[in-house]
């Protein structure tokens, strides 16, 4: 048997977005492992000022403990706490410090356990290590801005907006102001809740008509549907295609199927991932994945029922089924998942040969603890600090 039987999952998984709204979006962190087991809980919020002792005495815990070179070491734990809190504050904080962002307590508190539950046990995080996930932009539309500073941070600085800068030469600009209602809109971009328009005297700004909200009929190739919700067969049409009926063309705007719950397509369950409970009927449900395996592995000979999001390189995490090769947030695959990139890995270790597809291995300490993951940052040369993520830094000399 074979997938065909199933709509192309590509048009409901790539959405197509415009291009400010992708400039607007950080990288997100995956958390937790892909067993289906419940996440840690939230840790205590840590303030800006109290991120970098914190920092290091978390990150010591790795270095200490994880480190078999010794030259990865420090002489005693006091050493290590001085030296690593003296590190943060010379490339890290200055970064998470600066004014044309805002420093999310919480966030950065979560960041620090999840440091130190991966260096007590030397393993691999429970989610990315991602700094660039601790902030925020702060800017307002018309406000100054430099892209120099923010683009280290690996996010926009600007609130709903982007940061334009004054020429091809410059990284210095302003946040751009988007059209508002009847102004004319040549880059198709308006302000938050209007849409451009095409007019006898050219593209406006008019108030955007609402996405149709859930129960309400909508277009299964257009999947237009108000946030959180998605264009799927309805129930009744469901029962009657499984039963022998045509394929479904009666669709409403609805949350995603619930495990358990009947489906057609693997994108219209909430876990990503549907189980063919009768071959003859076709007859399928949502299902949680207990492994990667059941994200990425259909063989038509010894066909297990399961299809998947993805089931090229689709990996799993805490029960769900995710897109393993497009849009992969850093450090969001845990071990024994299909991987194409060490920085894709939480344990920074791949095991990819060239023309092919590795799998992510057990936590590599030397990546992970035994080098200087967040050096390098200093100041750039548009004035602003920078920050390099845990993949990209470079072995520090013998620690003192």
């Amino acid at each position: 048997m074979t997938s065909t039987c199933f709509r192309s999952t590509a048009p409901w998984l790539r959405r197509t977005a415009l291009a400010l709204t992708a400039a607007l979006t950080l990288a997100g962190c995956s958390s937790g492992g892909d067993s289906g087991g419940s996440s840690p809980a939230p840790a205590e919020p840590v303030p800006l000022t109290a991120f970098c002792a914190e920092w290091s005495a978390a990150r010591c815990a790795g270095v200490q403990g994880c480190c078999t070179d010794a030259t990865g070491k420090y002489a005693d734990d006091d050493a290590c706490a001085a030296g690593e809190t003296a590190l943060c504050e010379a490339t890290m904080l200055p970064a998470l410090g600066n004014p044309q962002f805002i420093y999310d307590e919480q966030a950065g508190g979560d960041l620090i356990a999840r440091l130190r539950r991966s260096g007590d046990g030397c393993r691999e995080p429970d989610g990315a290590l991602d700094t660039a996930a601790l902030l925020k932009p702060a800017l307002e539309p018309g406000s100054a801005c430099d892209l120099a500073g923010a683009a280290a941070l690996g996010g926009n600085p600007c609130k709903g907006t982007i940061c334009l800068p004054a020429s091809s030469e410059s990284t210095a600009g302003t946040c751009l102001v988007l059209p508002a209602e009847g102004e004319l809109c040549p880059d198709l971009f308006c302000a938050a809740g209007l849409a451009c328009t095409s007019e006898t005297d050219g593209d406006r700004c008019r108030p955007a008509p609402p996405l149709p909200a859930e129960g309400s009929p909508c277009d299964s190739n257009t999947d237009l549907c108000a946030p959180g919700l998605r264009c799927m067969p309805t129930t009744a049409a469901l029962r009657a295609y499984f039963a022998g009926g045509d394929y479904p063309e009666e669709h409403t705007c609805q949350t995603l199927h619930k495990n358990g719950e009947q489906a057609l397509d693997p994108g219209d369950c909430a876990s990503g991932l549907m189980k063919i409970t009768s071959q003859a009927s076709l007859a399928a449900t949502c299902t949680a994945c207990r492994s990667h395996q059941d994200c990425y592995s259909v063989n038509t000979d010894t066909f297990d029922g399961l299809v998947s999001v993805d089931n090229y390189s689709g990996y799993c995490d805490q029960g769900v089924c995710h897109d393993g090769l497009n849009d992969v947030a850093p450090g969001s695959k845990s071990e024994g998942a299909i991987c194409f990139d060490v920085a894709e890995c939480r344990s920074l270790s791949c095991d990819r040969t060239p023309g092919a597809y590795g799998h992510c291995q057990k936590a590599n300490a030397e990546a992970l603890f035994c080098t200087a993951p967040f050096t390098g940052g200093g100041t750039d040369t548009g004035g602003g600090t920078a920050l390099t993520n845990a993949s990209s830094g470079s072995r520090p000399e013998a620690r003192p």
